[in-house]
């Protein structure tokens, strides 16, 4: 037997396009509506399972009320919250300038320097 007469036996012959070339088109248009409709529930799923991995963490620094020495370090970081913001911000600023120098010096020579996107993911 062929290959030709392989593929068109049973268990194949479901999985391959029938029809003129139109019908072949829209059979794949088809198939990527469906892919993409797969890819957008998938994350919309993921962005369910951030919020609510956020929620449970949130219920955990409640819980620490009941006891005496975790509630002092939930209150210690709720007071701190708005310093480490600004922390934030300037170890961002400094990082960010230290991508923009290894982009410029690096850049032209090693691939992983090329672009800043690249270098914020290499340092």
């Amino acid at each position: 037997a062929s290959v030709r007469e392989e593929l068109l036996s049973s268990p194949f012959e479901s999985r391959l396009l029938k029809g003129d070339h139109d019908e072949q088109i829209q059979a794949v248009g088809g198939l990527m509506a469906a892919l993409e409709s797969a890819i957008e529930g998938s994350l919309s799923t993921r962005a369910w399972r951030v919020v609510y991995i956020i929620i449970i963490t949130m219920r955990v620094f409640k819980a620490f009320h009941a006891q005496a020495r975790l509630s002092v370090l939930t209150q210690t970081l709720s007071q701190a919250v708005v310093d480490v913001a600004h922390l934030m911000c300037i170890f961002a600023v400094v990082v960010a300038g230290y991508c923009i120098s290894g982009m410029m010096l690096f850049g032209h020579a090693l691939e992983d320097f090329a672009t800043l996107d690249r270098v914020a993911n290499k340092c």
